[in-house]
């Protein structure tokens, strides 16, 4: 009797093995056509939309590869001009540092003599735009609202321009971006107070009214913020230094991500 036993529960398990591993086949059957289902739904998908992206607003993989490529090609030259002495010229190298990371070192150029390519582009907007130029300018402050002496007459001839321009017209918007630059530590009135009860726009009136001149005057298209920069608030050795000051960083990242667009 426990021989013809044991050969009863052996014949059930392999009864109750056969239904499971049968059940599993037919749920893997079942399954196996839903994900053929999905992958066809998926495939008509994909394929009304490639043939008509245009009405459904949406671009292929392929036009858009196109775009950045067009965009890449079409990426805008930056000049970069110092409006000051020293301390515009060292800032204006560590804006092109910064730049450099950003964009293509052969689409960025150090100007030495910002008066005569400013001048140009005032007289003659149309021309640098469709050139694809755009400026990224850094303008020093001196004392008060005063320039820097080797920025005079260039800040001069802004100014002159823009008076006799009437606002906000012009057949063409050149591109820039400006950066401006002080030392609330030669202003007499707060050098006892050191910058830490002072902020950048403290120092940098002339950077101020150079953007309203050239944004609200001329007409010229800013990118990015405007930076105002603090020389007293940077490390000493800012303008040697291999890498730019983080906010210089930041702000050239800013002003190339909304040329590019």
């Amino acid at each position: 009797f426990p021989s013809r036993r044991r050969h009863r529960h052996r014949r059930r398990a392999r009864c109750i093995w056969t239904r499971c591993v049968m059940q599993s086949a037919r749920i893997y059957a079942v399954w196996d056509r839903a994900l053929s289902f999905v992958h066809a739904i998926r495939a008509c998908i994909e394929w009304v939309l490639s043939h008509n992206a245009s009405r459904f607003g949406i671009a292929s993989r392929a036009s858009r590869d196109d775009a950045r490529e067009t965009r890449a090609r079409k990426a805008r030259v930056v000049r970069v001009v110092a409006f000051g002495g020293a301390m515009a010229r060292d800032a204006a190298r560590v804006v092109a540092r910064a730049l450099d990371s950003c964009v293509d070192a052969k689409r960025l150029e150090v100007v030495d003599a910002p008066s005569r390519v400013v001048t140009a582009a005032i007289a003659a907007p149309e021309a640098h735009d469709d050139q694809g130029v755009a400026y990224a300018i850094v303008v020093e402050t001196a004392e008060g609202d005063e320039p820097a002496m080797e920025a005079r007459e260039v800040v001069r001839e802004v100014l002159r321009a823009a008076a006799s321009a009437s606002a906000g017209t012009g057949a063409s918007t050149p591109t820039y971006a400006l950066v401006a630059i002080g030392d609330t530590n030669i202003i007499p009135d707060r050098s006892a107070f050191r910058s830490n009860q002072n902020v950048s726009a403290d120092c940098n009136a002339v950077g101020h009214t150079i953007d309203n001149a050239l944004r609200l005057r001329l007409g010229w298209r800013r990118v990015g913020r405007r930076m105002d920069v603090d020389a007293a608030k940077l490390s000493e050795d800012w303008a040697s230094a291999d890498d730019a000051p983080a906010e210089i960083t930041r702000w050239a990242r800013d002003v190339m991500h909304a040329l590019a667009t």
